[in-house]
């Protein structure tokens, strides 16, 4: 005679709560990995795109005669956008610094959608040196 395991007998009702336990334990794993898979891809996503930026902001600077203080780039922004073809991107904007004569420091601006520069902004006291839109 069949009986079901949600009526009676203790041993039934183990083996299903073994079976419940290992599914969901298998779902947390399976959770846990696409986190981590997310969180890896948004790291080294970042360095690609903070790379890009680096090599985007040293050639402008000796373009100009400029220094490029520090020889790195802040990230101040990042959102999600639209590109040209339709698919959603990450926008990133990113500052450094730079300087003409080695005293004082000055502002500039490399805009990055997806892996793509978009534009680079070196401005100056007397105003902006370079706003150019891509591509780089």
């Amino acid at each position: 005679m069949w009986r079901s395991p949600w009526m009676g007998g203790s041993r039934h009702r183990a083996n299903l709560w073994n079976v419940r336990a290992s599914m969901g334990l298998n779902t947390l794993v399976e959770i846990a990995f696409v986190v981590l898979a997310l969180l890896a891809w948004w790291w080294y996503s970042g360095t690609l795109a903070r790379e890009a930026a680096v090599r985007v902001a040293r050639h402008a600077c000796e373009r100009q005669g400029l220094q490029l203080l520090d020889e790195t780039v802040e990230r101040v922004g990042v959102r999600l956008q639209r590109d040209r073809s339709g698919r959603v991107r990450l926008w990133r904007c990113y500052r450094f610094e730079f300087s003409g004569d080695g005293e004082r420091r000055q502002q500039g601006e490399v805009i990055l959608l997806g892996q793509r520069v978009l534009s680079l902004n070196l401005e100056q006291d007397s105003g902006t040196l370079i706003d150019q839109e891509g591509p780089f």
